[in-house]
Formats: structure tokens, sequence, C-alpha cells
């Protein structure tokens, strides 16, 4: 089955990201070298060079249709560009649209996805308990709520500690109590990884150590009262 998932998101990747590179003695990094990308005639990214330094949470804020979700997608390997992505370490990434088996529990798609038959006690040992065990062995993912899908996801991230991660629209679908357990996650992937956010809510600033604006084919840094005084802006509309 892992290599009909390989076939459906192509060459090397894997999942909904990909996995490759592994090694962890590597000093990490992610740089973007004179990176473009257009649809026909759209040019969302013009010639950008930038680089994503590790053990970080970046939040990438654009309007709709900026690209940032494209960006993703060119990270991970699913769409092509020109330019270069260079990488260090492995790579994973979370959409807003979570594809686990809908037929299979939570459990059983963590196993297959992982590769690992001890996921049970794995989780059980690091006191992983977002999901309970029971609802995780028991429960098809077909019957989970999008939040519930959400944190199987943040569980399946940490279970694989990626060395770079992308979360797509993250909060979508997470009431108060799970975005906590996503701030919790955030923060222990961080201590690894170079963490990448993108989304439209003002939450997302509690838990970025940097803010970049998507726009004019560009990724430049903006303060955090200047995206706060625009999401102000945005409410009284």
């Amino acid at each position: 089955m892992i290599e009909k998932v390989k076939k459906v998101y192509g060459r090397s990747t894997w999942y909904w990201g990909v996995l490759h590179g592994t090694n962890l003695f590597r000093s990490l990094s992610m740089k973007l070298i004179d990176f473009s990308k257009r649809f026909g005639q759209k040019i969302l990214f013009d010639h950008l060079s930038f680089t994503f330094d590790q053990n970080k949470i970046y939040y990438l804020y654009g309007d709709n249709g900026i690209g940032k979700t494209t960006l993703f997608r060119c990270i991970v390997g699913i769409d092509s560009y020109s330019g270069t992505i260079e990488k260090t370490g492995s790579c994973f990434c979370v959409f807003d649209s979570t594809p686990f088996y809908l037929n299979l529990t939570g459990l059983d798609n963590l196993i297959l996805l992982t590769k690992n038959w001890q996921i049970k006690e794995l989780i059980s040992k690091q006191k992983i308990d977002f999901l309970p065990l029971s609802f995780l062995s028991y429960v098809k993912v077909k019957n989970y709520s999008l939040g519930e899908k959400k944190i199987l996801s943040l569980l399946l991230l940490l279970l694989l500690a990626p060395r770079i991660v992308l979360l797509d629209e993250v909060l979508n679908g997470l009431d108060q109590k799970n975005r906590k357990v996503l701030l919790y996650c955030l923060v222990q992937l961080k201590k690894e990884a170079i963490v990448i956010l993108s989304g439209h809510e003002e939450y997302y600033l509690e838990m970025a150590d940097e803010l970049l604006n998507v726009k004019n084919g560009k990724i430049e840094p903006i303060t955090s009262e200047d995206l706060r005084s625009f999401f102000i802006s945005t409410k009284r509309r």
C-alpha cells in the first residue's frame, strides 16, 4: 500500500509530503534561489531568493490565491518550478485536506504511514494523549471530525519528526482546546526543525518567531504591529 501512495503523489512523494535526506547530523536549512513559479500569464513568484533558518516558526501571510499553497507544493515536489530549492533533511507538508485512509482506524493509518508496528507502545510511552488510544484503535477515520483529522496529522508529524514542516491552513477545524495542542506540537517540532505556517487568522501571530508577507512575487518580513493592524481593518469591513 505504501507503493500505491507513492504512485498517487509522484516520484519521491510520500503521503502528502516528501521524506528524504534524513541525515539529522547535517546543518538544517532551506533556501529558495532564483525561484519562480507561474500559471500561464500569472506570475506567483518572480526570481525569489530567501533562506529559512532552523529552529524557527515562520508565518506566511498573503491574500487568497497569492501562491502560499503553491509554494508548499513546489517545496515538497508536487508542482514544477524554475530556480532552485535547497533542502537539508526530511520535509513533510500537511495541506488543508487530510487524505488519510478513511476506512482504516487512526492507529492503522499511523502504522501504515510510519511503517512502525510499535506505534501503540510508542504513543503510550511518550504519553501523547491528544487522541485516546481507544479512539485511535477502534474508530475509523471516516467518522473523525475535521479537527480530529488535523490532530491525527499532528500526531503523525510528532512520530515522523521531519526536519522541515509545512502546515497549510492548519487552524481550520480546530477549537480552542486543540489550538493549544497545535501550539504544543509546534514548540516540540521547532526544537529540531524549520516550521512554516500559512493561513489568515490572527492566532498565528502567537505561534510564529518570524512573520512574512507574500506579495508581488516576493516574500518579505512584516512586523506584528502592521499585520495586527491589517487584521483589525479587515474585521471592520
